[in-house]
């Protein structure tokens, strides 16, 4: 069959409809993030991320920082915005337009104003303040900037002494380890003598209970006494003593050991120097220590100085005893799942994470410390040609969600 027909060119067929692509408006819609950097100030990004992560589950910072720190991802996303400023570069709308939506996960307050604006959008009651708030990021991100470059440059240059402190050490990496592997060690030894003790003089009662005060304490008493009722079927029956490591071995071990540790500050200073100074030093002298707290925390604890251990079936074991021997209360953690502003599940991954995580972010090299510190400073320093900041003009305050919409409308008109 012949093709010279197809061939003419009035009888081609027409190319096929592109369809067209949705227009966004960047006056609303926020562009795609940008990627997170490889590394900040000669860190790698993954090892900060992963640092952040351990602090913040164990729910023990101030909320001020604890919110800083759960916003870590979106701050680095901004580090190159930041050189760009820091260089004297102009950061114009279109250059901060990309930044827009870190920007705001960085900041509570403009991440809520900015998602009730995107939930009213639908109703266009939101279009236009969720248009002024983006508008206000692009003009007032650098002096806004600024001024949280002055508070993090002052929070840097206050741990300079223990910077100086790392930086001392040849390897700041491998001693990390080796201390934490040794306290481990010794940490493990006390808990087996406690162990041992136990089972030479043929004791029962695992350790000595501690009843707590309040309703606590009554929930203690109550619990005690309905597990003694249960236990009457079981009293004509020879009493054995455990062989196995439990909670309350643990408890004691743990307790002798930090007892020790506290008791002559010297030897602890020699034997252990980067955990004296970082962790030891700062303990509250409040820490609740007794035998009984520390055998119901027994697993958590175990994990923090276990987890960074060579022999990883030895310590295995030793938790799966003490989780097998757990403490008399500690089945409440199967259904309270919070203790006040602490999730248990979050301490757990902690517990297994802080450890390897602090040890992955220190350098093998202590001079390494210093360079990471002045790097960090000099991302930091005074930006180039800053701008003078014209003192606003005084206006009367408006209160009511009203009159800030009407605020934010006025903007946009003009």
């Amino acid at each position: 069959m012949s093709t010279d027909l197809l061939d003419r060119p009035e009888l081609a067929l027409p190319p096929p409809l592109e369809e067209p692509q949705p227009q966004h408006d960047h006056r609303f819609f926020d562009p795609e993030a940008p990627r997170l950097p490889r590394e900040v100030a000669g860190v790698d990004t993954d090892d900060i991320l992963r640092l952040g992560r351990a602090v913040t589950a164990l729910g023990i910072l101030p909320p001020k920082v604890d919110s800083a720190v759960y916003a870590l991802p979106d701050a680095l996303r901004l580090v190159p915005l930041v050189e760009q400023m820091q260089a004297g570069e102009e950061l114009t709308p279109e250059v901060i337009r990309p930044y827009r939506k870190p920007i705001k996960r960085s900041s509570f307050e403009l991440s809520l104003a900015d998602k009730a604006a995107a939930a009213a959008g639908a109703l266009g009651v939101g279009i236009p303040i969720r248009r002024a708030i983006n508008r206000r990021i692009e003009q007032e991100f650098p002096e806004r900037a600024i001024e949280a470059i002055d508070q993090a440059r002052e929070a840097i240059a206050s741990i300079e002494p223990q910077v100086d402190f790392l930086a001392s050490f040849e390897n700041p990496k491998e001693q990390f380890v080796n201390e934490l592997n040794s306290l481990a060690e010794r940490t493990t030894t006390a808990i087996n003598q406690q162990r041992d003790i136990r089972i030479q003089n043929g004791i029962l009662p695992e350790a000595e209970r501690e009843t707590p005060k309040g309703l606590a304490g009554f929930f203690v008493k109550a619990t005690r006494k309905i597990r003694s009722f249960f236990g009457f079927l079981k009293r004509n029956q020879p009493a054995t003593v455990n062989p196995e490591i439990t909670a309350y071995d643990a408890g004691a071990g743990i307790q002798e050991t930090l007892h020790s540790l506290t008791a002559d500050q010297a030897a602890s200073e020699e034997n252990f120097p980067m955990l004296s100074r970082l962790i030891l030093e700062r303990l509250p002298d409040s820490l609740p220590i007794t035998k009984d707290r520390l055998a119901f925390a027994a697993p958590e604890v175990l994990n923090f100085l276990l987890s960074t251990s060579p022999d990883k079936s030895k310590t295995q074991n030793l938790i799966d005893s003490v989780i097998r021997n757990p403490h008399e209360m500690r089945f409440v953690t199967h259904f309270k799942k919070h203790y006040k502003n602490h999730s248990l599940a979050r301490i757990q991954r902690a517990s297994h994470r802080l450890m390897p995580a602090i040890r992955d972010i220190l350098p093998e090299e202590g001079a390494k410390v210093r360079e990471i510190f002045d790097q960090t400073q000099y991302l930091l320093r005074e930006p180039e040609n800053r701008p003078v900041k014209e003192p606003a003009p005084v206006e009367a305050p408006k209160k009511g969600l009203r009159n800030r919409v009407k605020r934010l409308l006025r903007r946009q008109k003009n």
